[in-house]
């Protein structure tokens, strides 16, 4: 069953499918819930339910059109998305006219591993918002009688990424509903699109993934260990996306890099701690950055499990060792503050902030609450933790 290729969320599935049995399929839908739990998954779930040619209620994933819609080769489907502004580009010229070839290519292979893996992320260069172009495109296809029987259906991702002229044109499409024609929009953050374009959609919550699902997937989609599959869906915190990234923070190699890293603050020695952070700028892209962070963020809620007795919940359980010399000798340790601060350091990476400026203010913050923890603990003896 191809609702299957969506991980969880069963209460949407029924809804979707008891929409297409009922024929009650709504002319617009709004699938909004956190990021990276399915919700493009199901737009394309749902578009091959509704075109199956073989069954009513579900997609086969064996006929043309199931194939067709999955590889976004499908003439009645159409995915829209961020994109970059092309050079000198006007509102009437197509979303990738005026991109270069360099750009295009870009935008097909991450097409391709969309198709690939409904949960990957669509991510190009300099594409910040869904353009009113991609809008106006979607208007006139709509126009138009499809060539091939079936639905038409329209899946925008990461809606809310809309321009203003974008949503406001997007608007007159909602207002002006045409038959056998579907429009999904997907967002992690509903609140962002205009109450008027809310209104007009049916609304569907997407939840968080639960671990043990987190964790099956990744088994029976990576091949990872239960245990590997275990750490990873800890990490997630529900979503599967998450997971996708975290796959290379969980190797063992790619954690100790960062907690060293730690340690080099924790030692005090500026210059080094400055040349380390340019070989870090240096060594990592800006993804691998954040993952590199997610290390330092559990490492922290690690030790955190430690001080409070609760070693079972400990992710890193392979450097229990180290961990405990960190919460011996950092006894008086403000854990959550630590923890906000290297959240905000994510969430600055992901605001494309410059990384040597996140880091360096990062380690100096960090230091400063070592320095006080260690100045407060009974146990005035040496960092043992940062000893490999």
């Amino acid at each position: 069953m191809a609702w299957s290729n969506v991980i969880g969320q069963d209460r949407v599935k029924q809804i979707l499918i008891n929409a297409i049995l009922n024929e009650k399929v709504a002319h617009a839908y709004l699938f909004y819930g956190p990021e990276g739990v399915g919700k493009d998954a199901m737009a394309i779930e749902f578009a091959k339910a509704l075109n199956c040619e073989r069954k009513k209620g579900e997609a086969c994933d064996e006929c043309k059109t199931c194939k067709g819609i999955s590889e976004f080769s499908h003439p009645n489907v159409k995915l829209v998305f961020k994109l970059p502004l092309g050079k000198n580009e006007t509102k009437d010229d197509s979303p990738l006219e005026k991109l270069d070839e360099s750009e295009i290519k870009i935008i097909q292979e991450q097409v391709k591993l969309k198709s690939q893996n409904p949960y990957h992320k669509i991510t190009i260069p300099r594409a910040n918002s869904i353009k009113i172009n991609s809008i106006r495109e979607i208007k006139m296809e709509i126009s138009h009688s499809t060539f091939i029987p079936g639905w038409r259906v329209v899946i925008v991702s990461e809606a809310d990424a809309m321009t203003e002229q974008a949503a406001n044109a997007f608007l007159k499409t909602l207002e002006e509903p045409t038959p056998k024609t579907v429009i999904i929009l997907t967002t992690s953050n509903k609140d962002r699109l205009l109450p008027t374009i809310t209104s007009r959609c049916q609304l569907v919550r997407f939840s968080y993934l639960s671990d043990d699902e987190i964790a099956k997937a990744l088994v029976d989609r990576y091949g990872l260990s239960e245990a590997r599959a275990r750490l990873v869906a800890r990490l997630a915190n529900g979503s599967f996306g998450k997971a996708i990234e975290l796959l290379d923070v969980t190797v063992e190699d790619k954690r100790i890099r960062p907690i060293d890293f730690l340690a080099t603050i924790a030692s005090g020695k500026i210059v080094k701690l400055l040349i380390e952070i340019e070989k870090i700028v240096t060594d990592y892209e800006r993804s691998e950055i954040e993952n590199f962070l997610q290390v330092i963020l559990t490492w922290f809620r690690d030790a955190l499990m430690v001080k409070v007795g609760m070693v079972d919940k400990v992710i890193n359980i392979n450097m229990l060792e180290r961990l405990k010399k960190f919460v011996a000798n950092y006894g008086e340790f403000e854990y959550q503050n630590a923890i906000s601060l290297v959240e905000k350091a994510i969430e600055q990476v992901e605001k494309n902030v410059q990384l040597n400026l996140i880091l360096i203010n990062l380690s100096l913050e960090l230091s400063e609450l070592m320095k006080k923890a260690y100045q407060k603990t009974k146990q005035m003896g040496k960092t043992q933790w940062i000893e490999k």
